[in-house]
C-alpha cells in the first residue's frame, strides 16, 4: 500500500465546503427568495404596505440564518473527531484512512459514486451526503499522485 503525509480539514475549509454544497443543492431557493424580498422591497417603498416589509425581511434574513447556522455547525465542538488528522494509504483496490486515534476506514474504489475534482483537493462522494476529503499536496511523489487520481477516475 502506498502511504500518504499526514493532513486534517480545517474548520473555515470545511465550512467553505458545506456553504457551497448547500448554495449549489438550493441556489433556485435563494434565487427565489431574493427576487420575491425585491418585489415586496418595491411594493413597500411605494405603498408602505406593511405587510410587503414583513415580507421582504423573510426573503432576506432566511439566507443570513442559513449561513450562521452553517458557521456554528462547521465551527462547533462536534466537529472535532471529523476534522482530525489522519493517513491515507491506498492501492489498487482499495482506500484505507488511519486517524490518529487509531480508528481505521477502508473504502473500495467502486464505492464511490461521484468525485469533485476542486483546485487544492478532491471529494470523494460516497453517497448524496457523505464525502471523503483528500487533499492534492499529501502525496510523496508525483506518480502516487497520478496513481491515486487514476483510481479515483476509474
Amino acid at each position: 500500500m502506498i502511504e500518504t503525509n499526514k493532513f486534517s480539514l480545517s474548520r473555515k475549509l470545511f465550512f467553505e465546503i458545506i456553504l457551497r454544497t448547500r448554495i449549489q443543492k438550493g441556489w433556485w431557493l435563494y434565487l427565489s427568495l431574493l427576487i420575491i424580498g425585491l418585489v415586496h422591497l418595491y411594493f413597500y417603498l411605494n405603498t408602505l404596505n406593511i405587510f410587503s416589509l414583513f415580507w421582504t425581511l423573510i426573503c432576506m434574513l432566511y439566507p443570513v440564518i442559513i449561513y450562521i447556522m452553517l458557521y456554528r455547525y462547521a465551527y462547533s465542538k462536534n466537529q472535532e473527531i471529523f476534522l482530525s488528522e489522519r493517513k491515507l494509504f491506498f492501492d489498487s483496490e482499495i482506500i484505507k484512512i488511519v486517524e490518529t486515534e487509531g480508528s481505521t476506514s477502508e473504502i473500495p474504489y467502486k464505492k464511490i459514486v461521484a468525485v469533485k475534482n476542486f483546485n487544492e483537493y478532491w471529494m470523494l462522494y460516497l453517497n448524496k451526503e457523505h464525502y471523503v476529503y483528500v487533499p492534492k499536496n499529501i502525496f510523496n511523489t508525483k506518480e502516487n499522485f497520478e496513481r491515486f487520481e487514476e483510481y479515483i477516475n476509474r
